[in-house]
């Protein structure tokens, strides 16, 4: 993926996207404009779309994606060097010294033409130019210690020091008004001499020391422990340094004599941990703008740009990025208790774990007024902390097992819930808000917050939505504006996991694996949009406007098509839907047939297998496996932004083993 991005996006929901435009575009406009004669069209040799060109009443993309796509130009080469370098010294019997040296050197280059003949005909044509070269270095030297003493006792220690360093340079240039509409190259525009650009280097660097003891005792009693001093440059001196360490032990109760002697019990492990572990990174991957690359490498530190003022001479500096330098780590503590087994023989084996996950001092972008001075409107702090606790099952074994039948089965679920405990003082009160969820003390990361849908007034048509009086009564209204935000339950899915089988018999073998999701929600916005709650001329309509009410159909919950406008892009919950889902992952269907003579081969294998088959949902055009509520599938403006289901492979093929 390109670390390289600017302005114009193909994203969902952008008009340079040719699968949101087939999607959306209502199937009574045409692609091409034609002559009298119903012939497509040229100019300058060059086919001319329907991208409301001909003064006809036409939806804004019409046309616009499948033009850029011929007349716009997007090359990225990329050179990417790794070397990994290593000694291992071994002075004396179970000691070893390790000493390894990493090192990746990245170059990429991206060009970038928006043509005259597209989206650029006002500029007559703009090309960007970005180049950027990342160097990472990682040194780790390791010294360990192994020892078994009298048969029993069996000591692992090592002891180490690690160091992360990356380093990104990045130039960028654009400019206008192209010569040759083909050619992405900055020579290759005149608008401004000298051309348009910018540079920067950030840099990044971790390191820490850490420790590691493991113990067990006659292979029955096992202990471990860890630490680890780490240090982050995204964090100012003084609030750099994180300390983690973790303990667990596991007990493998099939080597005690009460368990040994119950032949149904093969192996039986009890096991728990507690740890700590730290991160810092705030804003995960982002483009490589020079904002974007100033908060994740420095989050903490005030960022300014400058301006030239050329009759006084003078520069002036200008407040770019709001730091904060109480930022510290986020840290993330564990505890985990479990047991894995191996019962019956091999008919049922695996492991159930019980977890609680506790985030403490979480990295978050805080909004902040505009009377602040902050131009960003947020500043990064550590807000509060969240707990996660769930259960975790993974089951396997076979069913059938002789001679000419192998039947196996396996099966895994997830259920978790998550809790926010503790939030920063300035927001602990009110809670956070956005714009389809809220954050607070005893609520959850994924607690729906938005508008909640009433039904249909029989008389009118028109939608209603829930608000409170005065006396703080729930009550109706048909003014969305007026409508009350409410909270509406948790995106969350209360169980997700897979299962499968697999089947040989007689030189035949069969397997499918599946994968499932109940309870949680998430938003469809796209059928918000087919569903017309604002004006939106010639996007296409959901055959559920078809349910509409109508004089002669008042019993229904899908407002007149004119009724609901008000409501345009805003969230509101008529738009949840259940995301539970059964997926057909793989199938494979296969034969193995091997002669009795292994003269000429010893088997030949022929197999028909499928991949991402079918997704069971409750709507047809997205896929729930990509998402976990609301923020996947909007965004600011309301607009969905579904995910594409993953491509449907079926692959056959014949394997000679010799």
């Amino acid at each position: 993926e390109s670390e390289l991005s600017h302005g114009y996006s193909d994203s969902y929901g952008s008009s340079g996207n040719i699968f949101y435009i087939a999607n959306s575009i209502a199937p009574i406009y045409p692609l091409y404009v034609r002559d009298a004669e119903g012939n497509i069209m040229k100019k300058d040799g060059r086919t001319v779309y329907d991208a409301n060109q001909t003064g006809f009443k036409r939806p804004g993309f019409t046309g616009n994606a499948i033009r850029d796509c011929q007349v716009n130009v997007d090359k990225n080469v990329a050179d990417v060097l790794n070397a990994k370098y290593g000694v291992i010294v071994t002075p004396l019997e179970g000691l070893s010294l390790n000493a390894n040296i990493g090192t990746t050197l990245q170059t990429q280059r991206d060009n970038e033409l928006y043509s005259k003949y597209g989206s650029q005909a006002s500029t007559d044509g703009l090309v960007y130019v970005s180049s950027l070269r990342k160097f990472v270095f990682n040194q780790q030297y390791i010294l360990e210690y192994k020892k078994m003493f009298n048969d029993i006792h069996n000591i692992d220690f090592l002891v180490g020091y690690e160091q992360y360093r990356r380093t990104r340079q990045y130039v960028t240039g654009q400019n206008d008004h192209l010569f040759d509409p083909t050619i992405p190259e900055l020579d290759n525009a005149g608008a401004k001499k000298p051309i348009k650009a910018n540079s920067y280097t950030t840099k990044y660097m971790t390191q820490g020391i850490f420790t590691r003891l493991n113990y067990d005792f006659n292979g029955r009693y096992f202990l471990n422990a860890s630490y680890r001093r780490d240090e982050s440059s995204r964090f100012a001196k003084g609030s750099r340094w994180g300390n983690f360490w973790s303990v667990g032990g596991a007990w493998l109760m099939s080597e005690e004599n009460f368990v040994r002697d119950l032949s149904w019990v093969n192996m039986l492990k009890l096991k728990a941990s507690y740890g700590l572990l730290g991160n810092d990174n705030l804003y995960g991957s982002r483009a490589a703008t020079k904002l974007n690359m100033i908060k994740m490498d420095a989050p903490y530190a005030d960022q300014y740009d400058f301006t030239y003022n050329e009759d006084s001479g003078k520069y002036s500096l200008n407040l770019i990025f709001k730091g904060n330098k109480d930022l510290t780590w986020e840290t993330n503590k564990e505890f985990n208790v479990g047991v894995d087994f191996d019962l019956l023989g091999g008919r049922l084996n695996g492991g159930i774990d019980f977890f609680t996950r506790k985030t403490v001092d979480m990295l978050y972008d805080k909004d902040v007024p505009v009377s602040s001075g902050n131009p960003t409107g947020y500043v990064p702090i550590n807000v509060g902390s969240v707990k996660n606790t769930g259960v975790e099952v993974a089951l396997d074994g076979y069913i059938i097992r002789n001679k000419n039948i192998n039947w196996t089965w396996n099966v895994n679920l997830t259920h978790y819930k998550n809790e926010i405990t503790e939030l920063e003082a300035s927001v602990a009160e009110t809670g956070i808000i956005t714009s389809t969820s809220i954050y607070k003390v005893g609520g959850s990361l994924y607690e729906i917050y938005m508008k909640e849908y009433a039904g249909v007034d029989r008389e009118t048509g028109k939608a209603l939505y829930y608000t409170d009086d005065k006396e703080g009564n729930k009550v109706t209204t048909d003014v969305f504006d007026k409508a009350k935000r409410y909270e509406l339950g948790t995106t969350l899915p209360t169980v997700q996991g897979g299962f499968g089988t697999g089947v040989e018999f007689f030189g035949f073998d069969f397997t499918v694996q599946c994968s499932y999701q109940l309870g949680g929600k998430y938003y469809d916005g796209q059928y918000q949009r087919f569903m017309h709650t604002a004006s939106q001329a010639g996007e296409n309509i959901h055959r559920d406007i078809l349910k509409a009410w109508t004089p002669e159909n008042r019993d229904t919950d899908v407002p007149r098509w004119d009724g609901d406008t008000q409501v345009a892009q805003s969230q509101v919950d008529r738009f949840l839907v259940s995301s539970n889902y059964l997926s057909i992952n793989n199938a494979t269907l296969g034969y193995t047939f091997s002669p009795k003579n292994k003269k000429v081969f010893d088997s030949v294998r022929a197999y028909v297998t499928g991949d991402n088959l079918y997704v069971f949902t409750k709507r047809k055009g997205i896929d729930p496996r990509y998402s976990l509520g609301i923020g996947s599938y909007t965004s600011g403006s309301g607009r969905g932004s579904e995910a594409y289901s993953a491509t449907r492979n079926i692959t056959a093929g014949i394997v000679l083993t010799f």
